[in-house]
């Protein structure tokens, strides 16, 4: 059994736990993008590159961070699914 610091790594037991584990994290990436795609939209463009900034990492810092240095449940799939969630928000709503 795995501790606080580091938890045992889950056993995937069907090709769905993607759904159950890693989809929640893109789709929070895609509300969090758009939120700052629509706030921004009025703003010039090295405002917005700096809010997209910021925004990218924190997302893809707070995902590292659980794998290092904070309790977490670190999963490369997870960086993977902010990675789609920020790009397909970025490619619906600019």
């Amino acid at each position: 059994m795995g501790n606080l610091w580091h938890p045992q790594p889950r056993n995937l037991s069907s090709g769905f736990d993607w759904l159950v584990f890693n989809l929640p994290d893109g789709l929070w990436a895609f509300g969090f993008m758009s939120f700052l795609i629509i706030i921004c939209r009025n703003d010039t463009k090295l405002i917005r590159i700096v809010y997209y900034g910021i925004g990218f990492l924190l997302m893809m810092g707070h995902e590292a961070v659980q794998g290092t240095l904070l309790p977490g449940t670190f999963d490369p799939l997870d960086l993977l699914a902010i990675i789609i969630g920020i790009f397909s928000s970025w490619f619906l709503l600019s």
